[in-house]
């Protein structure tokens, strides 16, 4: 049980991380 909820965190935090990449990307792709 514990397990299977360490690996939801674990993909949302690495989901979290793609869009904030993605965001400071957009944003450097606009100046």
């Amino acid at each position: 049980m514990h397990f299977i909820f360490i690996v939801v965190v674990h993909l949302i935090l690495l989901l979290i991380g793609y869009k904030v990449d993605e965001g400071e990307a957009l944003l450097e792709g606009c100046r």
